[in-house]
């Protein structure tokens, strides 16, 4: 996202009182811009890219999210046909079974949305995480380990990026190997997870809950499996 782009005070928000509809528009501008870059990159770099429906090894049980994120992907599973949620719920309980019995060496479980086509059940209220998941990721050099590095920008910031992705071992329909990423094609995950966290916290407020609870996170499997009516735990980061 470039500097030009609006700052989190101009965009648009719903013109009436539900101030949690108002917080959820917020978060939803958010996400658009967050695929917009990814659409814009995949134009750019057609072969680099190798994010597709059915490409799913990325979707692994464990993510966890914050407020704003979990209240979007409650509101869009009380839309979903009850029995699609039903399924959802018992998918969940078995894919835990799965996780607490698994042996160190065995593949992690799937997450709970993963459906077994290979899409995903909140596509459109995705987390953020999966949403930027495959673009190159820049971060502070600190923060990653050597192992996790897949390039570096000219400022000596770290860049990580799905393995599949931006390969140049991996040779492209037409024989060429894929193209490094530039500087356009790399999103500061970190300014990212600012915007959301400023997003989550206004989020809190507006709603009357208490922003000191703004690094609780909720599992994405306590989202499913618990009743419509019924908000999990979350968990303090």
């Amino acid at each position: 996202m470039s500097p030009s782009q609006p700052p989190l005070s101009a965009l648009p928000a719903p013109n009436d009182r539900d101030e949690e509809a108002a917080a959820l528009h917020e978060y939803a501008v958010l996400r658009q811009r967050v695929d917009a870059f990814f659409a814009a990159v995949a134009a750019r770099h057609p072969t680099a890219l190798r994010c597709q429906a059915g490409c799913h090894g990325c979707c692994q049980a464990g993510l966890s999210v914050c407020a704003i994120e979990a209240a979007a992907i409650r509101a869009h599973l009380r839309a979903l046909p009850r029995v699609e949620v039903e399924h959802l719920r018992a998918q969940a309980v078995r894919r835990l079974h799965h996780t607490k019995a698994a042996r160190p060496a065995e593949p992690a479980a799937s997450c709970v949305f993963l459906r077994d086509d290979g899409h995903c059940a909140i596509y459109p209220v995705r987390p953020l995480v999966c949403r930027s998941q495959g673009l190159p990721l820049s971060y502070s050099a600190q923060l990653i380990p050597a192992q996790a590095l897949r390039f570096s920008t000219q400022d000596g910031r770290a860049v990580v990026c799905c393995p599949l992705n931006f390969n140049q071992d991996t040779a492209s329909v037409d024989g060429q190997a894929a193209a490094l990423p530039q500087a356009a094609d790399i999103l500061d995950a970190e300014r990212v997870d600012l915007l959301l966290a400023l997003l989550n916290r206004r989020f809190l407020e507006r709603t009357g809950q208490d922003a000191a609870h703004a690094t609780q996170r909720s599992a994405l499997a306590d989202l499913v499996r618990m009743p419509d009516d019924c908000a999990p735990e979350p968990t303090q980061m």
